[in-house]
């Protein structure tokens, strides 16, 4: 419940909707944890529907062929959206 409660503190400072969530990543079992998460299967596979307006860009791992440069590339699309 902190991840949940971390976003509704920051979407009401902000006044902004939108969250921006690393691709693969567990971010709990709440639903909104579950939309963060970036891995459908095993963790959001047959739940949902989801909260909205929350985004995944790809977490920077040399090793997966995922660079820092494309992640921010990624992250520059989001906007340019």
């Amino acid at each position: 419940e902190a991840v949940e409660n971390a976003i509704k503190i920051a979407r009401r400072h902000t006044g902004r909707r939108a969250v921006i969530a690393f691709g693969g990543a567990f971010h709990g079992r709440t639903m909104m944890g579950m939309a963060l998460t970036g891995k459908v299967v095993p963790y959001k596979e047959g739940f949902g529907p989801f909260p909205g307006e929350v985004y995944h860009i790809p977490f920077p791992i040399p090793y997966h062929g995922v660079s820092e440069e494309d992640s921010l590339a990624a992250l520059r699309q989001l906007f340019k959206g």
